[in-house]
């Protein structure tokens, strides 16, 4: 049993240290898990949602858009400390990334034949 925790736990670690190299994505989810306190089982999950995003991005010949989109969130983003939660929303609730955003969305759906995804992250 205390094997089967130990192997677990370094899997995990494994994984979050491969996932979390020097990616655009792999900066986000940094930031984002270190603001709202990922355990690690949510970064790893969290961190191959991104990985997966700009996969698709990079498919669809729109990951500098998707870079773009990610270096707003390293820049724009803000931690609210109290609730443990990151955003790009302003205190007015608007998305200060949604040039961004909206521009690696448009590039995703123009490039599919089934209309790109929802690519929202926050």
């Amino acid at each position: 049993m205390k094997r089967s925790i130990i192997a677990r736990s370094i899997l995990l670690l494994g994984l979050s240290a491969s996932i979390t190299g020097c990616t655009q994505a792999a900066k986000v989810c940094d930031l984002i898990c270190t603001c709202e306190h990922c355990n690690d089982q949510d970064k790893v999950e969290y961190c191959n949602d991104l990985e997966t995003a700009y996969d698709v991005a990079d498919a669809y010949a729109c990951g500098d858009a998707w870079n773009a989109y990610m270096v707003c969130f390293e820049e724009r983003g803000t931690c609210d400390e109290t609730e443990a939660r990151f955003s790009v929303r302003n205190d007015a609730g608007e998305n200060r990334c949604q040039k961004e955003e909206d521009a690696y969305l448009d590039c995703v759906t123009d490039a599919s034949a089934h209309d790109g995804s929802d690519g929202n992250f926050n």
